[in-house]
C-alpha cells in the first residue's frame, strides 16, 4: 500500500468552544498508486487540492464540539470523493 502525506494545513473554524480559532490538519492517505504511476491519470490517485478543499470545507462548516468529529467528517468525505482510497488517518 502506498501513502500520500499532506501535512499541517492551516485552517480556521468555529469548533469546540464556538469561538473562531486556527486548526492544523494533516492527512495520511493510503491507496495503490501503481495504476496512476503507469497511466499518468489523475483520477487514479488523490487530487491534493481537492483533498485540502474537503478539509477546508469541513473546518469552515457547521460547528462541532469534538475534534474527533471533525476528523471523522473529513475522512468520510475523502472516502466519498476518492473511490480508490483504502485508508485515511486525519
Amino acid at each position: 500500500m502506498d501513502e500520500i502525506i499532506i501535512e499541517k494545513i492551516k485552517l480556521s473554524g468555529k469548533h469546540e468552544r464556538d469561538e473562531s480559532r486556527d486548526f492544523e490538519v494533516s492527512m495520511r492517505l493510503f491507496l495503490n498508486l501503481g495504476p496512476a504511476a503507469k497511466t499518468d491519470d489523475l483520477s487514479m490517485t488523490i487530487d491534493y487540492p481537492a483533498a485540502m478543499a474537503i478539509a477546508e470545507g469541513v473546518l469552515s462548516g457547521e460547528s462541532v464540539r469534538l475534534i474527533e468529529k471533525l476528523a471523522d467528517t473529513i475522512a468520510e468525505r475523502l472516502f466519498t470523493r476518492f473511490e480508490n482510497l483504502a485508508e485515511a488517518e486525519i
